[in-house]
């Protein structure tokens, strides 16, 4: 009790009308700083990390999150019929949303608490076994991503679609990856992130998900849901969304 009060007591002073979040329905004229300040998110233009003042007092979305919700809502029929849904490293405010709705919810992930133990590379499921896959910022920790992404396509049944978020570096032309062990320093420096083994440039992630057998659709923030909305929830007018279905002749 005396910590809700306490978050009570921190959260009132950010109120306002300038962001709205779509988790917890609040508005703030003030969000609070997420992500990690390296050089490296300016010098190649990373879309979707960095550090940016995008996290909400009270639920603590994100706005990546918050992009991911309101594209479901807006772009999919997620909320209006059942489906079977794998959900990868499943955030927790998504999620609340998402697992009541479901005909059928996985969370997956190899380490977090409350999910099934999945190893992306190796879907211990049959195939065409799910509606939706939601997979986000999962894959630039994946040493065998391509492996990766055919999973995700075996298991996507026909008429489903995936959801694929990574960071993109907009100023790269090829993907810089970890090709033989460098340290968590040299990670953070060239990845943006300790725990990252690569960090895509656009065209060759697109390339990398065709050739594991999706069609891929990339739309911006700003295209899909519009420069009011966008100011409203907080979110990168440039980042997109990575919409995957089964490519035709599959």
């Amino acid at each position: 009790m005396r910590a809700r009060v306490r978050g009570i007591l921190d959260v009132l002073p950010k109120l306002g009308l300038r962001y709205r979040c779509p988790f917890c329905h609040l508005r703030f004229r003030r969000l609070e700083p997420r992500g990690r300040d390296l050089p490296v998110y300016e010098e190649l233009g990373i879309i979707g990390g960095g550090l940016r003042e995008v996290e909400c007092p009270w639920c603590r979305s994100n706005d990546r999150e918050r992009l991911l919700y309101l594209f479901l809502r807006r772009h999919t029929d997620l909320f209006r019929r059942p489906m079977r849904v794998l959900h990868f490293a499943p955030e927790a405010r998504l999620r609340r949303r998402i697992e009541p709705v479901a005909a059928e919810y996985t969370p997956a992930d190899l380490n977090m608490p409350g999910t099934e133990r999945i190893d992306v590379t190796n879907i211990d499921r049959p195939d065409d076994s799910f509606d939706l896959v939601i997979c986000s910022h999962v894959l630039e920790h994946v040493p065998d991503d391509r492996a990766g992404m055919r999973e995700l396509r075996r298991v996507l049944a026909p008429g489903g679609f995936a959801v694929l978020q990574v960071p993109i570096a907009t100023r790269a032309e090829h993907t810089d990856e970890e090709l033989t062990p460098v340290s968590p320093d040299e990670r953070a420096k060239r990845f943006g992130d300790p725990s990252h083994v690569r960090l895509y440039a656009e065209a060759d992630y697109v390339a990398r998900l065709n050739a594991a057998g999706f069609a891929v659709r990339a739309d911006d923030a700003a295209t899909l849901l519009g420069a009011r909305a966008v100011k409203r929830y907080a979110l990168e007018p440039t980042e997109k969304v990575f919409l995957c279905s089964p490519a035709s002749g599959e």
